[in-house]
């Protein structure tokens, strides 16, 4: 029997359509790329569409939703080195250029203060950087993240310091501003080589949300005020979790802490305020405190290519469990917690697919389906894959949403592909 923590995994199953399904919320299916071309579009009635006004949207209801979530794995990974001649690859952090190149730092144990460059198909390019403290080197420490900047450059945030390099990889310089150390949920780097923080940081405005900074990490514009004027209070909230655009928009989700609720807000990068989603369903319970944790918690905020935006939320236990004695405390947080996970088009209001999975983001993203790791701008994803030896391949994942009564191998048959 499925349990809420277990995907099916049909590695070369054949897809069925047609028949209903009977889960009351359809799960994240992951299949190969070979079964991902029998897919079929989900394409929901377009009965209530929006115009692009600004202006709250609210959307109601439970389910069913329309569509649901299938992973389709795709034929490249990054992987280990068998030999040793380069270093491996480590899923905290990868970025995509817009060829389809990929950038991801070497593992702290096999090759710290490098970046890795990979095709498009997972071929290993070459490394950037080198190990040290000087221009264009890198100390492999403080969980370096790699993000893409404008004209496909390559902006590496590596302990306290950033270091950018060229297209052609050559060293650019590096930025030592301590404003912008934020992690990639909430920090962006816009089109025009500016950063945006979506959080409380030094250096800025404290009765605003989100900064612009220049390239070198000088906050240049502030705005979005904090609707408390007690800096001691709101001083303590944490950043709001983002999404950007690409252009000259993102969408930011409230701070739990400030109403109970689950709204996103759209902002334009010259700080005008746009649309306003307000999500209502029987799933959120406004002021809930569960653990000490308010819920709805919104952990992650993600815009594709399609503009659609995906939420991943910490919401409270759908049994209404009570912790049992002498648990592990990610066992106990299994039972005080549900992850939620949803895709809204904000364009014409309406929930596209919808889930619930019985373990927690951020615990361990390794246990997650594919919706803890996305690509940015993209409806992408990755996931690390463990071998026998402890090391780590990352495989890729195409995010699709496919009709409700999508239907793969399994289900049809009840046994699970080996």
């Amino acid at each position: 029997m499925r349990s809420a923590t277990v995907t099916a995994l049909c590695g070369l199953g054949v897809a069925a359509v047609g028949c209903d399904v009977s889960e009351a919320e359809a799960p994240i299916e992951i299949i190969s790329v070979e079964t991902g071309v029998g897919i079929p579009a989900c394409e929901p009635e377009r009965a209530g569409e929006r115009t692009a006004a600004s202006g709250p949207v609210v959307i109601r209801g439970g389910l069913p939703a329309p569509c649901r979530v299938v992973a389709v794995r795709q034929v490249q990974m990054l992987k280990p080195s068998a030999t040793g001649k380069r270093p491996d690859p480590s899923w905290n952090s990868i970025a995509r250029a817009s060829d389809g190149r990929m950038y991801t730092p070497a593992t702290l144990a096999s090759g710290p203060g490098m970046v890795l460059e990979w095709s498009a198909d997972g071929m290993f390019l070459e490394s950037l950087g080198s190990p040290g403290s000087g221009p264009g080197e890198l100390s492999g420490k403080g969980l370096p993240r790699v993000f893409v900047g404008p004209a496909d450059s390559i902006y590496v945030r590596d302990g306290v310091k950033w270091t950018v390099f060229g297209p052609d990889h050559s060293y650019g310089r590096t930025i030592t501003s301590p404003a912008i150390q934020g992690i990639p949920r909430h920090l962006h780097i816009l089109r025009d080589g500016r950063f945006l923080s979506t959080g409380r940081v030094g250096g800025a405005p404290t009765d605003q949300w989100f900064h612009i900074f220049d390239p070198e990490g000088y906050v240049v514009q502030s705005f979005g005020s904090v609707d408390s004027g007690d800096a001691e209070t709101t001083g303590m909230l944490p950043p709001r979790p983002s999404a950007y655009d690409g252009d000259t928009t993102f969408w930011a989700a409230l701070p739990v802490q400030s109403t109970g609720e689950l709204v996103l807000e759209q902002w334009s990068i010259n700080g005008h305020s746009g649309k306003v989603i307000r999500r209502e369903a029987d799933w959120i319970h406004a002021e809930v405190v569960r653990g000490g944790q308010q819920l709805p918690d919104v952990r992650i905020l993600h815009l594709d290519e399609h503009g659609r935006l995906w939420i991943v939320v910490l919401v409270e236990d759908a049994e209404g469990r009570s912790i049992e004695q002498e648990r592990a405390p990610d066992e106990a947080a299994s039972e005080l917690y549900d992850i939620r996970y949803e895709v809204l088009d904000p364009q014409r209001g309406m929930v596209l697919a919808s889930g619930r999975l019985d373990n927690l983001p951020g615990e361990d993203e390794r246990d997650v389906p594919p919706i803890a790791s996305f690509i940015a701008g993209r409806a992408a994803s990755y996931r690390p894959l463990p071998d026998s030896l402890g090391s780590f391949s990352i495989e890729f994942f195409e995010l699709r949403l496919a009709p409700r009564n999508f239907r793969t191998l399994e289900e049809v048959t009840g046994t699970p592909e080996s």
